[in-house]
Parts: C-alpha cells; structure tokens; sequence
C-alpha cells in the first residue's frame, strides 16, 4: 500500500524504490479499487493518512545520510501528496471507487467531519484548495457550509456549538476555502438591498454562526438557557446561579472570540476584504429597522445576533482604542460620515452643509 511505505524500507541492497514517480498512480488506483468489504475506513480517510504518512516520509528523507537516496525518496513521497490530494477531491466529488456506506451517506461532507476530528493537516487543506479551486471547491463548501448551518442555527450556548463553529473557522483559515466562500451566491442574501435584516442572519454564509445567544427570540433555541440556568430560582443553591452565570459569559466569550477571528481573518486578506466589508455593511445596513420605537422582529435580525456582531466590531476597535496609540491618527474620521453606510437619515450633532441650503440636521 502506498500509505504503508516506512523509511526503512524504501530500498533493499540497492535495489529502485518499488514505488515512485512512474508506477505511484497506478498502485494508488489500485488500492482504491481493492476494498475489503470488512473495511470500514472511507477513502478520504485512507487518503488522509496517506498524506500524513507521506509527509512523515519526507521529513525522514531529509535526514537521510545517503543523499542521493533522501532525494529520491523525497521526491517520491512529495508525488504521493500531490496525487493523494487530487484523489481525495475526485473521491468527494465523484465517488469514483468503491467506498465505506458511510461516506455515501455523507458524500462531501466528509471532509468537514474530518477536520471536526482534528485529523486532517494544515498543509493538506491548503493543497486541496489551490488544486479545486474554480474546479469543484464550490460544490464541497456549499452544502458543507449548509450542513454547519443547520447545527447551529437554533442552538443555545449551552448545545453543541463549538463544534461545528470551529469547524466553520478552521475551513476559513484556508485561503483558498475563505475565497471561495465568498464567491458563493449566498455570501450575500438575493437582492442585498432589498433583502431582510432576518434574511442575513438566516440565509447568508456568515450568518447563523452569528446567531447563537443567551437572548431569547421569536425562533426559540435550545436547550432553553431560561428554563436551564434561571428556574425555580427560589430553591436554587445562591451559588449555584452565580456559577452558571460565570459559565454563560466565559462561553460566550469563547464563542465571541471565534466569530471575531473569523471576522478579522477575512479582513486581513486582500482576497476577501471587500467581500467582507460588504456583509458587514449589508448586516447593518438591512436591520436599521431596529431603531424605530417598534420593531418588527420577523423583518429585523435577533437581537443575538446584533449583540454578536456589536461584540464582534468592539474587539476589531480593541489594537487601536487606547489613548495615545500610534495607529489613531492614520484613522480616516470622515469615513464615518462618507463612508459605506447612509447616515442621511441620522440625527447630526452638527450641519454637513450651509443650513440654509438644506443640509444636514
């Protein structure tokens, strides 16, 4: 198996390396097609481990003391990774070989569950993305994202969360997975200007991993914080309800911290920053309804997922907001007036233009 090579047994008494650059697709394609029926693993799970196994391999070649050797094991190996990451797509995408029933159910899936293990490394995602990107990346994400959305969408802080959260954020630090993802048609709801402040929690790529809250909404999510945490207060233990007040905010914290990584990490590459500042803008731009005397609660985004994204937009401001920092004076304050959002409609503390030429109020 071309998982199973060990750096010890590359090459007998001279011997060429049974497995290398000429033959190393055909014994890949091979493998694959020979499944035992008793094997339970998938074929993005063996295509992982190949990966893993592969890089171990070469970081052994490196310390070969026959260097000729090294190098060609190097080579090798660094083939297997290359072929390894085309496979692993084609399988997802495809389904080209015979396979577990399990990654049937899942389909493309897979990968996200992978990463939720923890089992898949950096340097495989970042091959993977550069190899699909604009060549099937989009059909992974997609329902990938979709799949996430589901989990969260109605989840209190004390559910599941972190997970698939988690999960969400690791995909984004690929560069090309972040790119990708703000090309799909949903980074933004159909007709942006038009569409609802609840639109944009609910439809959108960002959105639902927005929404979780200890605030209660018109959408009920569970488990219930109220019922859990704050009933029958009255024989409740008085330590007992401030312990799991302290555990709501170190979670929501934790969650708070995610959601502004993911936030900054979009913002800080040039690949996604516009699209980014568009969402943001569309987030606020869509829920100015929140501001009249009545609301209305179906047209307007959760007043959870408003906090998070208030939250979110403070811990941005956080490297510059302390008195004397270096980086306030390159801050542009007129952006704040003529920038991306419409403040015409805003109370002014001061006129924009001559009064009597109607200007600002």
């Amino acid at each position: 198996r071309v998982g199973e090579l060990t750096p010890g047994g590359y090459r007998r008494a001279g011997a060429a390396l049974e497995v290398n650059g000429d033959n190393l697709e055909r014994v890949l394609i091979a493998r694959l097609m020979q499944r035992e029926p008793a094997d339970q693993e998938t074929n993005l799970q063996y295509l992982i481990g190949c990966y893993r196994r592969a890089s171990d391999g070469m970081n052994a070649a490196s310390a070969m003391a026959d260097q000729a050797l090294g190098t060609e094991v190097w080579n090798a190996c660094n083939a297997c990774r290359q072929l390894v990451v085309s496979y692993a797509g084609n399988c997802l995408l495809y389904a080209m070989f015979p396979d577990a029933p399990s990654a049937a159910q899942k389909g493309v899936l897979q990968l996200a569950e992978e990463i939720g293990k923890g089992g898949v490394m950096g340097e495989f995602l970042e091959e993977f993305g550069v190899r699909f990107a604009g060549d099937g990346l989009d059909k992974i994400l997609a329902p990938t994202f979709a799949s996430l959305h589901n989990q969260v969408m109605n989840l209190s802080p004390l559910g599941e969360v972190q997970e698939p959260l988690a999960a969400f954020q690791r995909l984004l630090t690929v560069k090309s997975f972040a790119k990708e993802a703000t090309r799909l048609p949903n980074w933004l709801p159909p007709d942006a200007a038009g569409a609802s402040g609840r639109a944009v929690e609910a439809s959108t790529v960002l959105g639902p991993f927005f929404r979780t809250s200890l605030i209660p909404d018109i959408f009920p999510s569970t488990p219930g914080v109220r019922q859990a945490c704050f009933s029958d207060l009255a024989n409740r233990r008085p330590n007992e309800t401030a312990n799991n007040v302290r555990s709501l905010q170190l979670t929501m914290q934790s969650i708070h911290h995610s959601q502004h990584q993911i936030i900054l990490g979009l913002l800080k590459s040039s690949d996604t920053r516009e699209r980014t500042l568009e969402f943001l803008t569309t987030a606020v731009q869509q829920n100015l309804g929140r501001s009249k005397m009545q609301m209305n609660p179906l047209q307007t985004a959760s007043h959870g997922f408003m906090l998070n994204m208030s939250m979110v937009m403070l811990k941005l401001c956080e490297p510059f907001l302390p008195a004397g920092h270096a980086g306030a004076d390159k801050i542009e304050f007129s952006y704040l007036a003529h920038g991306r959002l419409d403040n015409s409609e805003e109370t002014k503390c001061m006129p924009l233009e001559d009064p009597a030429g109607g200007g600002g109020r």
